[in-house]
């Protein structure tokens, strides 16, 4: 069986971020589709006319359109992908629940909004769309190891987390809070200070500040994140994980990860330090962004959990949001 697709918005992360540069995994929607062997895109939409003609053309798609309806009701479509900008997120989702699709595929962040996604996810649940959102380190078998090895405990309880990311809290930190809340566990206190020193990103007309943060874990444990700088120019992304008894290190946006553990110093024996237990590469080749897909098409299925869900979603945007209404603090 496969799945047919039908894909909103026809821009930059839909079809041509790709094309840019060697990237080390794959980022369009179009291009995880023509690797997929579950899915098949079959139409687009966009009301940029010139776009929408380029999108079709660079992946071969026949069936176009300037309008959802048009599209959604001359077709017969199981999963909406929205690649459309943020602040469209909520009107493209809407519509497309008017129609009998099976699932809905959003780029992050769901909303701006606590209500609209919480609004969105409510009228998923009753009409049986299954709701996915594109965090796609969840899909990233590089990461889901690493959560293993976390849960595995044989380095301890976790103690602290430090992670440095991109400014834009919306547009990219937003990628690093979800990450640590899958990997280090939910939050249930945030303090955080928006950063007015760095130049404000502007992101689809809205501005989108970085800021710094500290989360309370409900396992007890922090992590401070710093996300600020000036994204479009300098890129990090790396995380340090202190357990009881050692650290693992994510470097260079997951190219690898090291993995630390205590021992007794030879001259002083009563003491122990950090050395250097392992190095793992990530030489994955399956690509996150095609099992994304294969994962949601399961879920219509067979009735599998979704790794990023419109649930999951929500601790990343309740984060954010709390520094915003705090922003004084």
């Amino acid at each position: 069986m496969v799945l047919r697709v039908a894909i909103i918005g026809c821009g930059y992360i839909a079809g041509f971020a790709d094309d840019t540069g060697k990237r080390p995994q794959i980022f369009t929607h179009a291009k995880a589709l023509s690797l997929s062997k579950k899915c098949k895109l079959v139409a687009c939409c966009d009301n940029d006319t010139r776009q929408l003609k380029k999108f079709s053309k660079r992946w071969g798609i026949k069936k176009i359109y300037t309008d959802i309806d048009e599209m959604l009701s001359n077709n017969k479509i199981d999963i909406v992908t929205i690649a459309s900008p943020s602040n469209k997120h909520f009107e493209h989702i809407h519509k497309s629940t008017k129609y009998k699709i099976k699932a809905i595929f959003c780029e992050k962040p769901l909303t701006h909004e606590m209500k609209t996604s919480k609004e969105i996810i409510k009228i998923c649940k009753e009409k049986n769309i299954k709701l996915a959102v594109n965090f796609m380190r969840r899909w990233d078998q590089f990461f889901v190891e690493v959560k293993q090895v976390i849960q595995s405990e044989k380095l301890g309880k976790i103690d602290t987390t430090v992670a440095y990311v991109d400014t834009a809290l919306y547009t990219n930190s937003i990628h690093m809070i979800d990450l640590i809340c899958y990997l280090i566990g939910n939050v249930k206190n945030v303090v955080g200070k928006l950063d007015k020193k760095n130049k404000i990103r502007v992101v689809n007309k809205k501005k989108d500040p970085g800021a710094i943060l500290l989360l309370e874990h409900e396992n007890d444990s922090f992590t401070f994140i710093k996300a600020t700088g000036e994204s479009m120019k300098n890129h990090f992304f790396e995380i340090d994980i202190n357990f009881s008894g050692g650290r693992i290190r994510i470097l260079d946006d997951g190219s690898k990860y090291e993995i630390y553990k205590f021992k007794p110093i030879k001259e002083k024996k009563w003491l122990s330090k950090l050395y250097l237990s392992k190095i793992k590469e990530n030489k994955y080749h399956r690509e996150r962004l095609v099992d994304a897909y294969t994962n949601i098409s399961q879920s219509i299925i067979n009735n599998k959990k979704i790794n990023s869900s419109g649930e999951s979603s929500l601790q990343s945007l309740k984060i954010i949001d709390e520094v915003h209404r705090n922003k004084k603090i």
